[in-house]
C-alpha cells in the first residue's frame, strides 16, 4: 500500500512540475518593447522571436518580367503571370516572426502535433496545418499573451522576404542559396530546425524553402486590383467565407518544392493539410 501511495505521490509531483515548467514558458515579459527597426524581442518564454520591420512608403510588389526561370538550374519554366504586374505598395511598420512556428511552439499552446516530419525534432517547423488550424492557433495565442497576433499579409511577406531590395542576381543569391534556404536541391526532401540557414538583411531566416508559409490573403490569379496599402486581399471580410474561390496564398517554397524565389506565389485550399505546409506570425505593434 505505502508502495502504491509513494508511485500516486511521485506522479503527482511529475504532473505539478510539467505544469509549472509550461505555465514559466508562457510567462509574459515585462521588458518594453522598442519600436525601433530591426528590434528582435519575445512576448513570452516560448512565443516565436519576432523582429521589428520597418516601414516604407513605397515598396514595389511583384514582377513585369513573367518569365519563371528556374535560379539554380537556369531553365525556363514558361510564363507565369500570377507575378504581374508589379505594382507599388505601402507597408506599416509591423513585427515579423525571425523563424517559423515550431513543432514544440504549437504543442506547448494546442497539445498536439500534427506534424509529419517529427523525426526533424522540436525545433523543426510544424507541418501538415491548415490555413484553419492556424486560425484556432492564433486565436488561442492572442488569448493567452494579450497581443494581436496573425498571419502576414502577402504584401508584407514579400517585403520581408526581399528585405526591401529591388530584384537582382546578387540579391537573389543572398536570398535563394544554399546558405539560405533548404529546397529539394539540399535538404534530402526533409524539414530542418528553424533558424539553421542564414538570416537576410532583415533578420528573418528561412522565408525561402523548409515548408511553404500561409499569409492571410485570398488567392487570385494576377496583382491587377491588389490593395495598395500592404494589408491581406480578402474578397469579402463580412462573409465566413472570405475568399471566393476557398484558397489561400502560401509563400517561399518547401524543402521538397525547387528552388523559389521571394517573388513567386502560390495557393492551396485553405482546409488543407500537407507536410509541406507551416507558417510564421506577423504582430501589429502601437
Amino acid at each position: 500500500m505505502k508502495l502504491i501511495v509513494s508511485v500516486i505521490a511521485l506522479l503527482l509531483l511529475g504532473v505539478a512540475g510539467f505544469l509549472g515548467y509550461r505555465a514559466l514558458m508562457w510567462q509574459l515579459s515585462t521588458t518594453p518593447v522598442d519600436l525601433h527597426a530591426g528590434t528582435v524581442f519575445r512576448d513570452c518564454r516560448i512565443c516565436p522571436e519576432m523582429v521589428v520591420i520597418p516601414q516604407t512608403d513605397r515598396f514595389m510588389m511583384g514582377q513585369s518580367d513573367t518569365g519563371r526561370k528556374d535560379p539554380v538550374e537556369g531553365f525556363m519554366f514558361g510564363e507565369d503571370t500570377t507575378r504581374a504586374p508589379e505594382h507599388p505598395v505601402r507597408i506599416a511598420q509591423f513585427a515579423l516572426g525571425r523563424m517559423e512556428i515550431t513543432q514544440r511552439q504549437w504543442e506547448s499552446l494546442m497539445d498536439s502535433d500534427p506534424s509529419m516530419e517529427k523525426k526533424c525534432g522540436l525545433d523543426c517547423p510544424v507541418e501538415h496545418v491548415s490555413w484553419l488550424d492556424v486560425q484556432e492557433f492564433l486565436r488561442r495565442f492572442n488569448a493567452k499573451i494579450g497581443q494581436h497576433y496573425r498571419l502576414p499579409s502577402e504584401a508584407e511577406w514579400e517585403y520581408a522576404a526581399t528585405a526591401g531590395q529591388a530584384p537582382s542576381d546578387a540579391t537573389l543569391q543572398e536570398q535563394i542559396g544554399d546558405d539560405a534556404s533548404w529546397n529539394q536541391y539540399n535538404s534530402q526532401f526533409t524539414t530542418h530546425p528553424v533558424g539553421s540557414k542564414k538570416a537576410n538583411g532583415f533578420q528573418v531566416h528561412d522565408m525561402i524553402g523548409n515548408v511553404w508559409e500561409w499569409v492571410e490573403d485570398c488567392d487570385h490569379r494576377d496583382y491587377n486590383g491588389a490593395p495598395a496599402n500592404g494589408r491581406a486581399w480578402i474578397d469579402d471580410p463580412s462573409l465566413p467565407k472570405q475568399c471566393r474561390s476557398g484558397y489561400r496564398v502560401v509563400r517561399g517554397g518547401s524543402c521538397i518544392s525547387p528552388t523559389r524565389t521571394p517573388r513567386d506565389r502560390g495557393a492551396a485550399p485553405e482546409d488543407r493539410h500537407g507536410a509541406d505546409l507551416g507558417f510564421r506570425v506577423a504582430r501589429d505593434l502601437p
